[in-house]
């Protein structure tokens, strides 16, 4: 049987890039492969299960490194290690790490704006077949920092766990609560839509919060005060399907006002929140920023936005017709099929 490698320096985060390699250790087990994914701690499969709701049975947690990363292991051990794999992918830390598998494909979810062209990366990258980013936009930064071509795979979906369910007045924002997605710039625009007459509509905005970032969600809570707001922090997923579902309109601002050319870390790269929404049927009014123009066609599935009149402007358009809201909630449910697991399996099958 055909071995897989898989890594991940961040696989206990649980996020997004944990969400692609994840589904790529999915795919293939099922497909037949002897799939590895290294992590140190062998309970990461029954979390990543629970939590990222995918198939792992057919996966095997090989905890050889130990808590170390294949970055700063040395030649012979990194030899040792892949040399076996008939494809090996890694998920990039900014760090271009040899691999000795006979495919290896190196993979970007985000840019790293201090990384630049080197002679060492070079030689490195020489050993692998394929970059590749999730999004365009993650690209146009990867392709200048590395010196590569890369391609693009979007990431997966899991589209058909989100569905539209009878509808009401709420705007919904899906994200991790820190300072960069900007909750706080919704909710001081909807106060503001209300205090100038908007009635009969709320905000919902949820998401995860850890750490310190527990400040900023306390500051949120206190802004919402006195008005039709709910911040929700860690909903279970039933809680989470129920809000896209019951939904109008998906709110998204990650990366307002920041100087995206310096920091493109600091909007989003992709947006798979931006795609479960529009699969429940919401209709997308987002930043114009990052990764979110590849997935909306703006005054077609939904409307991208550059200054807060803007979100106001067009979110109000949807309130004040019905008729357009529901047309362009149809054709948002449809486009987000084109973010399905199931073209994202056919892309992957098609590149090994």
């Amino acid at each position: 049987m055909e071995k897989i490698g898989i890594f991940s320096p961040y696989l206990d985060t649980a996020s997004g890039g944990e969400r692609y390699v994840g589904t790529i250790a999915e795919c293939l087990s099922n497909k037949g492969y002897s799939v590895d994914l290294f992590w140190h701690d062998k309970t990461i499969k029954k979390k990543l299960t629970n939590f990222l709701r995918m198939d792992l049975d057919n996966v095997t947690i090989n905890n050889e490194l130990g808590g170390v990363s294949f970055s700063i292991i040395g030649i012979f051990r990194k030899w040792r290690i892949t040399k076996n794999y008939k494809v090996f992918f890694f998920l990039s830390d900014g760090s271009v790490p040899l691999l000795f598998s006979k495919n290896n494909f190196l993979l970007f979810q985000n840019p790293f704006p201090k990384i630049t062209p080197n002679i060492s990366n070079k030689i490195k990258l020489m050993l692998y077949k394929k970059i590749v980013c999730n999004s365009h936009f993650t690209k146009s930064f990867v392709d200048k920092q590395y010196g590569v071509r890369s391609i693009v795979i979007f990431p997966p979906v899991d589209i058909d766990r989100f569905i539209p369910l009878e509808k009401n007045n709420t705007i919904l924002n899906v994200g991790r609560f820190v300072w960069n997605k900007k909750q706080d710039i919704l909710i001081d625009t909807f106060k503001q839509m209300c205090d100038s007459g908007l009635k009969n509509w709320n905000l919902i905005l949820t998401g995860s919060t850890f750490g310190k970032n527990t400040d900023y969600f306390n500051r949120l809570k206190e802004m919402s005060t006195g008005y039709p707001i709910k911040v929700i922090k860690n909903p279970s997923f039933d809680l989470l399907t129920r809000l896209y579902g019951i939904s109008k309109i998906y709110w998204h601002a990650t990366g307002f006002g920041e100087n995206i050319r310096v920091h493109p870390e600091y909007t989003e790269h992709f947006g798979i929140a931006t795609v479960e929404a529009m699969s429940a049927g919401n209709v997308p009014v987002v930043i114009n920023l990052g990764g979110q123009p590849e997935i909306v066609k703006d005054e077609d599935c939904g409307y991208l936005w550059n200054n807060i009149n803007e979100l106001k402007s067009k979110t109000l358009l949807l309130i004040n017709a019905p008729g357009k809201l529901k047309s362009m909630s149809i054709k948002a449910k449809e486009r987000s099929r084109l973010y399905s697991k199931q073209t994202f399996y056919k892309n992957l099958i098609k590149i090994i």
